[in-house]
């Protein structure tokens, strides 16, 4: 059975792979063309920062003579062997039915096939984690097997390697003591690194310094940093990045690049807790929300599919992602129901994927997420998916028979039923309490001069402020009944100092709603030392003009506490007054 759930599942991508020609690009293209410039010269490209796996995999396709459709079909075949992996973890974890129902699901699986035809990282990167996971199931006694799979595994994604301490639940499962279960986690880890010990060596040569992952981990957790943009990649970041520390992102030197931007990322964290946790909320539920965003990269990205096919794969969209969203729904109504069910039989070895899930899910909510990093995370649902569908099955049977409920069996029911609740139920909330942990207290960033250094700064919404940043300027919203405010403090010496900076409008509110009142600069003092009427503003804007917005403040030491205020009639959103290019220069002591 698990042969056919392999040749279906291999059937279904190799023809999606075939019935729909992508083209690579971004992230994507960069594979295959440093895949390119590996067999031509030999060696890595100079701007190559990543794990080199799936690099070396394009590049024996090459080598070989194939091109983007023969790397193509063999990814997909790849991913299709994931049916037999889930089919093997899954007898090991439940049983030989809850293998069948696990594998065939995942050959059905709607995202799992779509994404077949990107060549990306995301899918090898899931599969490999199988491979690994069934070597830890099936040579459980003999741990240096799963060690060298999670290093393998590595080589396409660094974070497989935290991973394998993962593997101790599986052992502590099994019933085995405590000493046993430490040895095997060492040996497991000792394992990995000996296979990735060629790519250690290799980045102590090129960069004199001996690590196991690649390097840009600090510009991922920049990214996922980022308050301006919600933890999203936003080109405003590169400009921000570059004129605070002089480093280009993914540029060299990369090692002194990475960890500046993990400098700056620890910064805006420690800035603001509360809205950090927010972030990590929000990242999650980037992660985990729904499967429809898989769609973005194999068909809905520009340039991905001709005009014709887009044209088609368009006119359908909101069908195919209802399937898409409803077979993932499902997946999770099962996976986790599979989980309670096996907590309900204390059969604690069924639950050996779950801290590999954990794991993935709060690094990736940690420094950054997309969807498609789920992939790996989606694929370990599938086996406890598999024994809830069986058990569904069996009671429906038994009850369609003999209409009576035996105490077990209730109370797996009520388990199983309390983790789905829980689920759908604590999941909202979790999301409501994030989106309120960022509404209160959001931030944003952009470049400052100060005494002519670059500096980021860092300003605070007061009072529930509506405040955005880009790379030179921040932005309040006018609208609402009560000014908006943004706070700004710098630790400054005591001085003189005079504050320059410019205001706009944009976008330009509409002609018969010009908003009266003032945008100000204030320090603490009951009058402003800097305002310009938002009349004045609107004027200029609508010329295409800006108007400064500057003043002399005296300092006497300490943080300087600055205050940007807008007062008067709200207007239709998204009119923002944007703040730019603040210089703050010494003016005398």
């Amino acid at each position: 059975m698990a042969a056919i759930a392999v040749a279906l599942a291999i059937a279904l991508r190799v023809g999606w792979v075939l019935g729909v020609p992508t083209r690579p690009v971004g992230d994507f293209a960069m594979y295959w063309e440093s895949a390119a410039h590996l067999v031509a010269h030999g060696r890595l490209d100079a701007e190559f920062v990543y794990m080199p796996g799936h690099v070396f995999l394009l590049a024996a396709v090459q080598v070989l003579g194939g091109g983007l459709l023969a790397a193509k079909i063999v990814g997909a075949v790849a991913a299709g062997l994931g049916a037999g992996l889930i089919y093997g973890i899954t007898a090991r974890l439940w049983d030989a039915r809850a293998a069948i129902a696990a594998s065939v699901l995942y050959a059905l699986w709607p995202a799992g096939i779509a994404v077949s035809s990107v060549t990306g990282t995301d899918m090898p990167a899931a599969v490999a984690l199988l491979g690994a996971i069934y070597c830890l199931v099936r040579w459980g006694d003999n741990p240096r097997v799963f060690g060298a799979a999670m290093g393998l595994g590595a080589y396409l994604r660094a974070v497989a390697l935290p991973l394998t301490m993962a593997g101790a639940f599986f052992y502590w499962s099994c019933g085995l003591p405590f000493r046993v279960v430490v040895r095997r986690t060492v040996l497991a880890c000792a394992a990995a690194a000996l296979v990735l010990s060629p790519w250690i060596v290799r980045n102590r040569l090129r960069y004199g310094e001996w690590f196991a992952t690649d390097s840009h981990g600090g510009l991922t957790a920049l990214v996922g940093a980022n308050p301006n943009s919600e933890g999203t990649y936003s080109r405003s970041l590169n400009l921000i990045f570059h004129r605070v520390t002089g480093y280009t992102l993914l540029a060299e030197p990369h090692r002194d690049a990475d960890r500046a931007a993990y400098v700056l990322a620890r910064d805006w964290t420690r800035f603001e807790p509360a809205y950090a946790a927010g972030l990590v909320i929000k990242k999650g539920e980037r992660l985990l929300d729904n499967e429809r965003g898989l769609l973005y990269w194999p068909l809905y990205r520009a340039g991905v599919l001709d005009d014709a096919r887009r044209a088609w794969f368009v006119r359908w969209r909101g069908a195919i992602e209802n399937v898409v969203d409803l077979f993932w729904c499902g997946l999770v109504v099962a996976g986790v129901a599979g989980l309670g069910i096996a907590v309900a039989r204390r059969r604690w070895v069924a639950l050996a994927l779950l801290p590999h899930q954990m794991v993935l899910v709060a690094i990736y909510a940690l420094y950054f997420a997309e969807v498609r990093y789920h992939l790996p995370i989606a694929a370990l649902l599938f086996p406890s998916a598999g024994g809830a569908v069986v058990w569904l099955c069996d009671r429906v049977k038994v009850f369609a028979v003999a209409p009576s409920v035996v105490p077990g069996v209730r109370r797996e029911a009520l388990v199983a039923g309390a983790c789905v609740t829980a689920i759908f139920v604590g999941w909202p909330l979790v999301l409501a309490c994030g989106a309120g942990l960022r509404a209160r207290h959001r931030f944003a960033v952009h470049v400052c001069q100060i005494a002519g250094q670059a500096r980021a700064c860092q300003w605070r919404s007061w009072a529930g402020a509506d405040l955005r940043g880009v790379h030179d300027g921040v932005g309040l919203a006018l609208t609402g009944d009560r000014s908006g405010t943004a706070i700004l403090e710098l630790p400054l010496p005591a001085g003189t100092y005079e504050l320059q900076s410019r205001v706009d409008l944009a976008p330009i509110p509409p002609i018969d709603r010009v908003p009266s009142g003032e945008v100000a600069l204030f320090t603490g003092a009951q009058e402003p030392f800097a305002h310009v009427p938002l009349a004045a503003l609107d004027d200029a804007s609508r010329r295409g003009t800006t108007v400064p917005l500057a003043g002399t403040v005296t300092h006497a030491g300490g943080t300087l506490r600055l205050s940007l205020a807008i007062t008067g009639t709200p207007v239709p959103a998204p009119t923002r007054v944007w703040l730019v290019d603040l210089r703050i220069i010494p003016a005398g002591p």
